[in-house]
């Protein structure tokens, strides 16, 4: 949309994520945050990953049934696999969405990050959809962290 003098007053598509990131890294905010995680116990995580958590086994090709010869796909198509896995584990770990940004940021490679966020999102909708309350995890880290990963949230 342009104003009277012809610019373009919309926001660049990496706006939010700005936002985000100074929003999250902010010293006070990551105490805050930290704060949070440490009150989810333990246990409560454990119970969390084993109901809901999909086994690292389960995105093996064999597993899935993929005939692949080379071991250098097959390795890169399970370590994708495994990714996946690693960020819907963390979903189900981590209790508030900036501090799953967070960890996804702290843990997986920025080459895998998409995949992470896929599978956080997968766990995200999981314990919107099964755990009682009012929800809005995934939403939440869709508009936050997960913001730069629109396309793979929705995928997972």
């Amino acid at each position: 949309m342009t104003n009277d003098q012809g610019s373009d007053d919309r926001e660049p598509a990496t706006a939010g994520v700005e936002k985000w990131t100074d929003t999250v890294f902010e010293p006070r905010r990551l105490a805050r945050v930290a704060a949070m995680e440490s009150r989810r116990a333990w246990w409560v995580r454990a119970a969390l990953v084993r109901t809901f958590g999909l086994p690292p086994r389960e995105v093996t090709c064999a597993r899935r049934g993929f005939a692949v010869d080379d071991p250098a796909i097959r390795a890169r198509l399970e370590g994708i696999g495994a990714v996946v896995v690693a960020g819907q584990r963390l979903a189900l770990e981590v209790r508030a969405a900036d501090a799953l940004g967070l960890e996804l940021e702290r843990t997986i490679a920025r080459e895998d990050r998409g995949f992470a966020n896929e599978g956080a999102a997968l766990g995200l909708e999981l314990l919107d959809r099964l755990l009682p309350g009012r929800g809005g995890r995934w939403s939440a880290f869709a508009r936050g962290a997960g913001a730069p990963h629109a396309y793979l949230l929705h995928v997972g």
